[in-house]
């Protein structure tokens, strides 16, 4: 969504991405630019996707939420992201099997399935396979200017990685979650 809207009743299941993406910026081009007051009702499901479940952000992404009852499962990354400056309400959210939280004593992101935090960060002369998820390392993602937290890479190629001092010039405007 960029602009005002309203989603009622909606399952939102495998997008590749995000199940909904909230985005609201008076630097965009063309008539949508502004999702205040966005919100999601009634009983809505959103599942089984690539990234975020609900992915929210922007200067003027506020002022909206959730007035319902809300069900984030099984997503790739968080269910709910809420990484707006103003703020939103979000009144029943139920989440479970997400795939990645925040260990605060590491300051690292982990998967859902991770018992630690190294299988997933990026490793020079590590096998990879396509579909492997990554995220740079955290000198790395501390340097990326419009690196997202908890934004996940997923391999397109098979093969080793480079050795130290050669990790990759992350894309995060590819397709999907960029390409290592």
């Amino acid at each position: 969504m960029r602009a005002h809207a309203r989603l009622e009743n909606v399952e939102v299941r495998g997008f590749q991405g995000d199940g909904v993406h909230v985005f609201g910026s008076p630097s965009l081009p063309g008539p949508y630019t502004n999702a205040i007051g966005w919100t999601i009702g009634g009983r809505s499901t959103i599942r089984e996707c690539g990234r975020y479940g609900l992915f929210v952000h922007g200067s003027v992404a506020n002022s909206g939420g959730v007035d319902g009852v809300l069900s984030v499962h099984g997503n790739g990354s968080f269910g709910v992201w809420q990484g707006d400056q103003f703020g939103n309400v979000y009144s029943q959210i139920e989440a479970d099997s997400n795939g990645v939280w925040v260990d605060y004593e590491a300051n690292e992101w982990m998967r859902g399935e991770s018992d630690v935090t190294a299988t997933l960060a990026w490793k020079p002369g590590h096998v990879y396979a396509v579909g492997d998820l990554v995220v740079p390392t955290l000198a790395k993602r501390a340097a990326m200017a419009d690196y997202i937290p908890g934004f996940q890479f997923r391999c397109v190629t098979a093969g080793t990685s480079a050795g130290v001092g050669f990790e990759p010039a992350w894309d995060a405007h590819a397709a999907v979650g960029g390409a290592v």
